[in-house]
């Protein structure tokens, strides 16, 4: 069963892959080589695959012109799935300047809207279990 997060955006901004990645590489502890996924650019969306041993996959939709949605099988134990997922999702909180929320699982508080500054900042604390320098 996958999880999503839902980000509720401030602007009609249409991302760019280039500039979602960029977003991603300048948060704090990301560490993920690029070069060990593979990225698509689709016309309705953007996804991420992990290979082996993670097999993960991560989609971006833009839904309306007011909302995106993340989806991913990467929850806690698969180290540069769910460290992708949560970059995913705060790069695009950040270059919409929207607020991320998730009811469905793949957050510990479905009460909260985050930023993705805050969300990212809570996920290096929560989830420190994760070795960011294994990666």
């Amino acid at each position: 069963m996958g999880r999503s997060f839902i980000i509720r955006t401030e602007n009609e901004k249409l991302i760019q892959l280039d500039e979602l990645l960029q977003t991603m590489q300048n948060l704090p502890e990301f560490s993920i080589n690029f070069n060990q996924i593979k990225i698509f650019d689709k016309k309705a969306y953007f996804g991420f695959y992990v290979p082996e041993p993670e097999n993960h996959n991560i989609f971006v939709t833009r839904l309306t012109s007011g909302s995106y949605m993340i989806e991913s099988r990467a929850l806690e134990g698969e180290a540069i799935s769910r460290q992708l997922f949560l970059a995913v999702t705060c790069a695009v909180a950040i270059l919409t300047d929207g607020k991320a929320n998730s009811a469905d699982g793949a957050w510990h508080n479905p009460d909260k809207f985050y930023s993705g500054q805050e969300l990212w900042e809570e996920f290096c604390q929560e989830e420190r279990k994760i070795s960011f320098s294994s990666i």
